[in-house]
């Protein structure tokens, strides 16, 4: 067999390609066509769609940040909505001035038994319920008679209203009470926190009578009240306790002038009385000196006379001798004690 040796240059020639090769190439007429692409038309599309991306994402931006800064607004609302009410009870505790207030008035008064507080002005009436508890009026002393008595009769008049006494005695005459009988007369003044019979004074006053002021400097302030039943009927005396005093008998002597008509009240009478003289006359019982003046009769009239260191001043004869003997009675008693 006869084979040909290719030289080397020969195998390798084919082979060998070059730039001028390739653009001579004829392409195959069976190659697929492509269609050039039209870049014109392409490049807006693509901007667009990098828009409408950008937009987007500004879009989402702004609504992220639009609902975060409402919410920020929110809750600074909130936040400052606190910090103010906060603030505003810190200084309304703390830190607002206090205005002084003004002080109530009030004082204090008794009611049932207590010792309370009242609104408005006025005087205290109590520091405590121990001088709002009812107070027991004190027993006063009751006066001894200056003369032996049959029976002790009471009047109790209220405070301030002494002038009721001659309205008292008559209900005490108006009652029953034995012929030639002598009851003592005392007077009470009774009050919230004391009871007191009357003094002297208080019967001048009550009664509407009048003694001397040098008659009465000479008195010690003890008398007795005395009511006399007779047949007539009743009979009012005074028997007052008398000091020593020299001028005494002149004193009484000078008081005739006017004795009518300073013990006008207790002849116990309305009418004007007639005397049945201008003078008093003078008479002596159980060898007591005795002034009188008659009326129409013994029966009244105005008797006064010293029995045993006391004046005796009586409006009726009988009743006049009947307390003489009982002073001078208790006189002898006393001398019968002291010799046994």
């Amino acid at each position: 067999m006869n084979i040909k040796k290719q030289t080397q240059s020969n195998i390798y020639e084919p082979f060998i390609r070059t730039m001028a090769d390739d653009m001579n190439v004829v392409a195959p007429d069976n190659l697929p066509t492509v269609n050039s692409i039209d870049k014109p038309t392409i490049i807006p599309k693509l901007k667009a769609q990098k828009e409408a991306e950008k937009q987007k994402k500004i879009k989402k931006t702004e609504t992220f940040l639009t609902k975060n800064i409402n919410k920020l607004i929110i809750g600074s609302i909130i936040f400052l909505l606190i910090l103010g009410i906060g603030g505003f009870f810190y200084w309304l505790n703390y830190l607002k001035p206090i205005a002084p207030i003004a002080p109530i008035v009030t004082h204090f008064e008794c009611q049932e038994n207590q010792c309370v507080s009242i609104e408005g002005e006025g005087d205290d009436k109590c520091q405590n319920d121990v001088e709002c508890q009812p107070i027991e009026p004190i027993e006063p002393i009751i006066p001894e008679s200056l003369i032996p008595v049959d029976e002790t009769k009471t009047i109790e008049l209220i405070v301030d209203q002494e002038n009721l006494l001659l309205g008292q005695l008559n209900s005490i005459i108006n009652e029953e009470q034995a012929t030639s009988t002598i009851n003592h007369i005392l007077i009470k003044i009774v009050d919230q926190e004391e009871e007191r019979y009357f003094n002297l004074n208080d019967l001048i006053l009550a009664l509407n009578i009048n003694i001397p002021e040098n008659i009465l400097l000479a008195t010690k302030n003890n008398f007795t009240l005395f009511l006399y039943r007779q047949e007539e009927g009743s009979r009012l005396g005074i028997v007052i306790e008398m000091g020593e005093s020299e001028t005494l008998v002149q004193n009484l002597s000078d008081w005739e002038d006017t004795i009518i008509d300073d013990l006008n009240q207790l002849l116990l009478t309305e009418d004007i009385l007639n005397a049945h003289s201008e003078e008093f006359g003078d008479k002596t019982y159980n060898e007591i000196y005795i002034r009188y003046m008659n009326f129409p009769t013994p029966a009244l009239t105005l008797d006064y006379g010293i029995v045993s260191g006391n004046l005796v001043i009586a409006t009726s004869r009988e009743s006049m001798f009947t307390v003489i003997d009982r002073l001078l009675m208790t006189d002898n008693e006393d001398i019968k004690e002291e010799i046994e």
